[in-house]
């Protein structure tokens, strides 16, 4: 047990017949792939495979790519702005896909972004009263002089007082102050 590190139960360790692990993500692996992984793993392989980071590149660690199944996921990551869609693909498989929601490139944790560098990263947000895209360059239209970002950590909801109270108050106040839009940035579950 203490040989595997492991640190969940259940947990799926697959090792080859010289006792080398060939996977000790077997229940990930099989929960994204259960249909064909027996067969992978009964010839030895594994369906995640790695890539060495380049210095410049940043290591997402427990996120894959949803095509290629690169683990970690390293260099520039993209997901789908819907938040039903889990999806994440790595710069390489960006081009070959076809998916049915527009795909943003993730900013990485800890990098300093000029305003210019994050709104190119963020084309558009979701409008959370309507479900429509709303284009980030319009933010600042309209005589706005500042723009509220609020983060909000996955773990907290939309409950918690402080939002409540900001929303309530934002609401009550729109028609009479200048134009001050506040976008909700909500983390990764991993908060990367």
């Amino acid at each position: 047990y203490k040989n595997f590190k492991i640190c969940g139960s259940p947990s799926l360790i697959i090792l080859s017949s010289s006792g080398e692990i060939i996977t000790s993500e077997g229940s990930l692996e099989f929960s994204i792939k259960s249909d064909s992984i027996l067969f992978l793993w009964s010839q030895g392989k594994s369906l995640f495979h790695s890539c060495q980071p380049q210095p410049n590149e940043f290591q997402w660690n427990h996120v894959h790519c949803d095509q290629c199944y690169m683990r970690p996921l390293v260099g520039i990551r993209y997901g789908c702005i819907n938040r039903q869609c889990q999806f994440n693909f790595c710069k390489k498989c960006i081009d070959k896909i076809k998916h049915e929601h527009p795909l943003v490139e993730y900013l990485v944790p800890n990098r300093q972004y000029s305003m210019n560098e994050f709104f190119a990263s963020v084309p558009y947000l979701l409008n959370s009263n309507k479900q429509e895209q709303v284009k980030t360059e319009i933010l600042w239209k309209d005589d706005v002089k500042a723009i509220g970002f609020y983060f909000l950590a996955y773990r907290y909801s939309f409950n918690c007082d402080l939002t409540q109270k900001l929303i309530q108050d934002y609401k009550a106040t729109q028609p009479t102050i200048n134009p001050f839009p506040i976008v909700i940035i909500s983390y990764d579950i991993d908060e990367q």
